[in-house]
Formats: C-alpha cells, sequence, structure tokens
C-alpha cells in the first residue's frame, strides 16, 4: 500500500483496519514527526516468533562456536532480548 497521511489515516481508521488484515498488506502512515506500519495482529505475531528464533538460533551459534561471553554480560544481552521481543 501507498503511504497514507496522519490525517487521512484518522478519516479512514476503520476501513484501514479493516483492510489492512483483508488484504495481507501493510499500511504506512506518515506524519512530520515520523512514520509507522500498520500490519494485522496475526502477521506481527509469527514476525515475533521469527525474531525470536532468529535471536535463539545466533546464541545458539555463538555458543557452538564458543565464544566466551561473561555471565553477565550474556545475561544483560538476554533481558534486552526478552524485554524487546517479549520471549
Amino acid at each position: 500500500m501507498n503511504p497514507i497521511g496522519i490525517r487521512q489515516a484518522v478519516q479512514n481508521l476503520p476501513q484501514l483496519i479493516k483492510y489492512t488484515p483483508d488484504n495481507c498488506e501493510e499500511t504506512i502512515i506518515v506524519s512530520d514527526s515520523g512514520s509507522v506500519v500498520m500490519i494485522d495482529q496475526h502477521e506481527w505475531k509469527k514476525v515475533r516468533e521469527t525474531l525470536r528464533l532468529f535471536v535463539i538460533k545466533n546464541l545458539l551459534t555463538l555458543y557452538q562456536k564458543d565464544i566466551k561471553i561473561e555471565n553477565t554480560e550474556l545475561c544483560r544481552i538476554l533481558s534486552a532480548l526478552k524485554r524487546r521481543f517479549m520471549i
């Protein structure tokens, strides 16, 4: 979908909420202060799960390569990832 302005998005929010999942297409809303992307909640859950699996895979790869990370640093990294991706 082409980007739409915030005013148009506000005026057409119910239609956008219906359009986005019905058409499996993201909606990009732009304003002077930034842009956001609206996607179907089911699709967002799949994205989050993919990111979670990617993080786990990379952590396992680090472990398998025997890269030494101090326990405190590893705990800090894992905590940040959990907060970011709600793992």
